[in-house]
């Protein structure tokens, strides 16, 4: 069964809480925090975002809530991916995205003007989205822009928490994930014994250290699927898979597709879908 959520165009303004466990999706995040403060878990890494700060980043990678600052209230916006490569915005922009970092815009002269866009944003979504989806998708792509021409790339602040022996190995994969790696290896890298380590991660992480492994692998063939013409079998090995059967395998379970589906999905999805699909805007 997939463990890849698709929640097509949503925007939010709510209270943000602390999750649970991690997440992952294959929207484009677009965050807006409008008062207070909270903090990002992704790949192992603390990433704080304070106060009228509007963050980006690509769902696919898992990602969590670990901190959540009093009285903090965010916008909270997720856009189809394939809506958002159609757009062509500036390339280092998109490939820092789609490869897994978190993009800020803290623009001293947005606070006033996002706080007002997102709120709209909202009103006219949920009031009427058939009839103000396509004005809101125009002033949601001109952001993004004015976003990628603000965000000194790459950038990716971390906070100074501490972090527990589970990040460290989320964070190991992180930056290890196309090499063979056994579990050995990983407990190795933290000081703990293998066992241990299995035992420590899943409490943390709510899913085994193969399994966290293995969806960092998936979401590297996403992006080489998305962002190259790469054969398929060498996207498998490129990503870290030794059989390419078990590639289509877990791909395919993951992602409730297979990768030449998945590629041909967002290169060619059609212009006429509902308003809720993940695939095409309206003209």
């Amino acid at each position: 069964m997939s463990d890849f959520a698709s929640f097509g165009l949503t925007i939010e303004y709510r209270v943000p809480s602390v999750m649970d466990a991690a997440h992952r999706h294959n929207e484009i995040e677009l965050n807006y925090i409008q008062s207070g403060g909270l903090v990002y878990s992704v790949a192992g890494t603390h990433i704080a975002v304070t106060a009228a700060q509007v963050v980006a980043f690509w769902g696919a990678l898992p990602h969590q809530l670990i901190h959540v600052q009093p009285h903090t209230h965010f916008h909270c916006i997720t856009l189809p991916l394939a809506w958002y490569l159609r757009w062509e915005l500036p390339a280092a922009f998109t490939h820092a995205l789609l490869d897994g970092r978190l993009l800020f815009d803290q623009s001293p002269a947005g606070d006033l003007f996002d706080t007002a866009i997102f709120h709209r944003w909202a009103s006219d979504f949920h009031r009427d989205p058939a009839r103000y989806q396509h004005i809101i998708l125009l002033e949601l792509q001109a952001r993004l822009r004015r976003l990628a021409l603000a965000t000194p790339l790459p950038i990716n602040p971390p906070s100074h928490l501490p972090t527990t022996k589970a990040e460290d190995m989320a964070r190991f994969i992180a930056l290890h994930y196309t090499e063979p790696l056994t579990i050995a290896r990983i407990a190795h890298a933290v000081g703990l014994h293998p066992n241990y380590a299995m035992t420590c991660f899943r409490k943390t992480y709510h899913v085994s250290l193969l399994d966290y492994l293995t969806r960092h692998r998936i979401t590297h063939a996403q992006r080489l699927l998305v962002m190259t013409d790469m054969k398929i079998i060498d996207i498998a090995l490129e990503s870290g898979f030794n059989a390419p059967s078990r590639f289509y395998e877990v791909f395919r379970q993951l992602c409730g597709q297979s990768p030449g589906q998945y590629r041909a999905r967002l290169a060619g999805s059609g212009q006429n879908r509902p308003i809720t699909s993940d695939t095409s805007p309206p003209n």
